[in-house]
């Protein structure tokens, strides 16, 4: 299941791995207010996260939500061994990722045609450590990703996909 994550002014991303996002934010400290029901919506609406029902979320809870991952930000920062790079295209930001140890993640883009380039750009910072391994959280629909892991002769080990509903 993706999560298409729409904003007001029609800007929108998907992202498989949105229930991870959601556990991250309560770690530092998000407490869901719950989504708002879409307005065709009949019956009881249960407020979940993680449906594909043009539900909302409130300004008041996403600006928490923010507050949370802000927290999650300054904590890779902060631990020493990650290191936080943003991710360019010309003169555009096009995503961020943390790279430490060998390990790849968060990884995020503005748009999924940046995936590839930017999950390529990652791994060479993961490789060039003292790292034996390489591993990655890689967010949404991610064929850029498997095709450049399997392009470098990489195996998936620990596949995962989130489908979770609240």
């Amino acid at each position: 299941m993706g999560v298409d994550l729409i904003g007001h002014g029609g800007a929108s991303f998907n992202w498989d791995c949105w229930r991870k996002c959601l556990d991250i934010a309560i770690a530092f400290g998000w407490q869901p207010a719950g989504t708002i029901a879409p307005p065709d919506y009949d019956g009881d609406w249960n407020g979940g996260y993680c449906s594909n029902d043009f539900q909302e979320v409130s300004d008041s809870d996403a600006r928490a939500l923010g507050v949370a991952r802000a927290r999650h930000h300054r904590f890779l920062m902060n631990d020493g061994s990650t290191r936080g790079v943003l991710l360019y295209a010309e003169d555009e930001c096009v995503g961020y990722t943390y790279v430490a140890d060998g390990h790849i993640g968060p990884l995020a883009v503005t748009h999924q045609s940046a995936l590839g380039a930017a999950f390529r750009t990652a791994l060479v910072l993961a490789a060039a450590g003292a790292a034996q391994h390489v591993s990655a959280f890689v967010p949404g629909p991610c064929e850029a990703a498997l095709s450049t892991t399997i392009d470098h002769g990489m195996r998936v080990t620990i596949p995962m996909v989130f489908d979770v509903d609240k």
